[in-house]
Parts: C-alpha cells; sequence; structure tokens
C-alpha cells in the first residue's frame, strides 16, 4: 500500500512506502550484525588458538639428596647404611605441549632431561667405621622425566602475563657406579646404579608475548622426588624458554 504526501510549499507529491522502508531498515540491521559477526570471528589468532608447544633451557642446582646400599665387609658383614651426598650443577632441558582451558587455566605434559654429578658422599647408619665420613666421589647422573602439569595465568592486561603451575608424574635416574672405604676399615661402600622415583614439583613464571603466536618464558621450579623409602632428591630448577601458540 502506497501514501502520497503533500508538503506545504508546492513541492509535487512523492509516494511514499512504509512497507519498503521497514524493509530497508531490517537488511541494514541484518548486513550490521553480520558484519560485527564477521569481525568477532576474525578477532586475533591467538585468543582462540587453544593448543601451544614449549620447550626451555637452563640450569639445575641440587638442593641435596640421599640413598640407602649394603656396606659390603669381611668382619662388619653387610651393612644396609645412608649416603647423603652433595652435587654440581648442571644442564637441564625440557620439551612440552598443552591446552588452553577457560578462565586462564591450561594443562600439559612434558619431558624433562638433567645431567649433573655428586661431589661427595657423607655415610651413616652402617655400623662401620664408614659412619660419619664424608669421601671425595664424582659420580655422573642422568636424570629423565615425564610429568602431567597444570597452570593458572594471572588475569592481567598487557604482553607480560605471570603465572603458577604445579606438576606430578615421575622420573628415572641413573648413578655411575663409585666404591669408597677407609684405611683400616674391614670394608668398603659401593653406591650408583638406576632408580625410579615419583616426581612432585611446582613452578613459577610468566609468558612475555609478542606477536600473535609467540612468547619467551622465564620460570623458576623446585622438583622433589622420592621413591617411597629413604632416597630423595631435591632441586632449584631456572629456566628460559619459548612457547608457540596455535
Amino acid at each position: 500500500m502506497s501514501y502520497v504526501a503533500y508538503y506545504p510549499f508546492g513541492d509535487r507529491p512523492v509516494a511514499v512506502n512504509p512497507l519498503g522502508e521497514r524493509n530497508a531498515m531490517r537488511r541494514c540491521l541484518l548486513l550490521t550484525l553480520s558484519c560485527a559477526g564477521m569481525a568477532c570471528m576474525t578477532g586475533p589468532a591467538s585468543a582462540n588458538a587453544p593448543f601451544y608447544l614449549t620447550g626451555s633451557a637452563g640450569i639445575l642446582l641440587p638442593s641435596g639428596g640421599q640413598d640407602q646400599t649394603t656396606s659390603n665387609g669381611t668382619y662388619y658383614g653387610d651393612q644396609v647404611g645412608t649416603n647423603n651426598y652433595n652435587y654440581d650443577s648442571g644442564p637441564y632441558v625440557n620439551l612440552g605441549f598443552g591446552f588452553k582451558l577457560k578462565n586462564g587455566f591450561r594443562v600439559g605434559g612434558e619431558l624433562g632431561y638433567a645431567d649433573f654429578s655428586t661431589t661427595s658422599v657423607r655415610i651413616t647408619n652402617t655400623g662401620t667405621d664408614l659412619d660419619g665420613n664424608r669421601f671425595k666421589a664424582h659420580s655422573s647422573i642422568n636424570h629423565y622425566s615425564l610429568t602431567a602439569n597444570g597452570f593458572y595465568d594471572l588475569p592481567v592486561d598487557g604482553p607480560v602475563v605471570p603465572y603458577v603451575g604445579a606438576g606430578l608424574g615421575f622420573a628415572v635416574a641413573t648413578m655411575s657406579d663409585r666404591t669408597v672405604s677407609t684405611s683400616g676399615c674391614y670394608c668398603s661402600y659401593t653406591y650408583g646404579g638406576t632408580e625410579t622415583f615419583a616426581v612432585i614439583q611446582a613452578e613459577l613464571g610468566a609468558n612475555i608475548n609478542f606477536g600473535e603466536h609467540w612468547s619467551i618464558v622465564p620460570a623458576y621450579r623446585y622438583e622433589f622426588m622420592g621413591n617411597f623409602s629413604s632416597s630423595y632428591f631435591g632441586a632449584h630448577i631456572f629456566k628460559v624458554g619459548v612457547s608457540y601458540t596455535f
């Protein structure tokens, strides 16, 4: 239906179609909403990318450790004792894969490797002349770990996003064999071998974002290993990594 509108200053009548105007307004509204939806879908790639790969390298500083072995002697016989170690630092590397959840949470898995060594060992609880002695003892250690980790990115604005995290898993450590003894003692003590440990770790760090996909990730981690008996090992790890989101 059309209407004829008359204007008071002598202009010619103009046909007006109110239904056509409404349809035009609807088309404009739909076009606006479509453009807004496309803009949201084509936002920054990193905002909607849930997966990431990460790798890091750093230094491992052992904080102490001990295990049990058995002395071998003709006078005292076999005696179970405790080895208390001092260590040198060593290199540490890892590779990981993760998935971003909602509200700043992330989960992932990680493979780690470290190479360090003992510098001395103090033997106790054997009931022999070895007790209380500390020996220079250089023994290399290869340490492999597999952990499942969870992280939380703090809700802050800007390119630097601090985070906290923790993880659980297991590790296999192989120590080269060494034997120590004292002069006049009818016994010797051998330590070394391969052990499997449960691992628990905690981490503090920050994602320094640049571009849509890349981040530099400096972090500190404390790792504790134990085998549910008398063996344990602790270490401070300082590392710098790179993360790629896709």
